[in-house]
């Protein structure tokens, strides 16, 4: 059964297999390549332009950020291009691994939303900088969202669906358990309605065996008294003549 299931998932390949992991290719780029979060704003010089973030340049942090966390998260954006890479490859394997594109996808799309947070908090420092940032940042991070509520809703359908199949997979063994000891007790009662049979029939045996020998001691005892009975009926004509 198994192996069947298996043959099937390596050989049958449909188009929502196709699409889904060019789709999600896409959308990793689309977060790789568009910025994510602006430089703070300058309070005692508005005129000047805040720098624009992007995740691709995001491995060389300037030294100025003293926050580790966001050194950290901003580093870890490059998990991004290795999830694509890695569900590019899986488009050419046989086997579909979608465990393996699940967690790359949900583990990329979440490193960059929290990178895409970790910045706001540290940059925004005036309500101006919510006005001065470019609509692609809102644009990716708004599909960024929305792609991972979409792999969390995915997620826990499909912890459901292995739940429900393992509450059914349960029952049916608690069925069958309770069918072999139903079939076990039958066999049982037969048995011992079998062996009740043989000890009445050994029972009607013995008796017929200790009757039959009650009847033949009779019988002898009869033939015995009959004789002697005979042999004094004899005696007496004897005498009398």
């Amino acid at each position: 059964m198994k192996n069947s299931e298996n043959e099937n998932e390596i050989e049958k390949k449909s188009a929502s297999f196709f699409i889904c992991r060019i789709v999600s290719i896409i959308i990793l780029a689309v977060l790789f390549v568009f910025p994510f979060s602006m430089r703070e704003m300058n309070l005692l010089q508005p005129e000047l332009t805040s720098e624009i973030l992007y995740p691709f340049k995001a491995f060389f942090p300037d030294s100025k950020i003293s926050s580790l966390l966001l050194r950290i998260s901003w580093c870890a954006l490059y998990v991004i291009p290795f999830s694509a890479i890695l569900i590019l490859i899986t488009i050419f394997l046989k086997k579909r691994h979608k465990k393996t594109v699940y967690f790359s996808l949900l583990i990329s799309v979440t490193v960059y939303l929290v990178s895409t947070v970790a910045s706001m908090i540290t940059f925004a420092n005036t309500a101006r900088w919510f006005r001065e940032l470019p609509p692609l940042v809102y644009s990716a991070f708004a599909v960024a969202l929305v792609f991972h509520i979409v792999l969390i809703t995915y997620g826990i359908i499909g912890i459901k669906t292995r739940n429900q199949e393992h509450s059914e997979y349960k029952q049916l063994c608690t069925e069958e358990t309770k069918k072999e000891k139903e079939l076990h007790a039958r066999a049982m009662e037969r048995i011992q309605r079998d062996k009740e049979r043989v000890k009445g029939d050994r029972d009607r045996t013995r008796k017929i065996k200790l009757l039959e020998k009650k009847t033949g001691a009779h019988c002898v005892q009869e033939s015995f008294l009959k004789k002697k009975k005979l042999r004094n009926t004899g005696r007496k004509n004897t005498v009398r003549t």
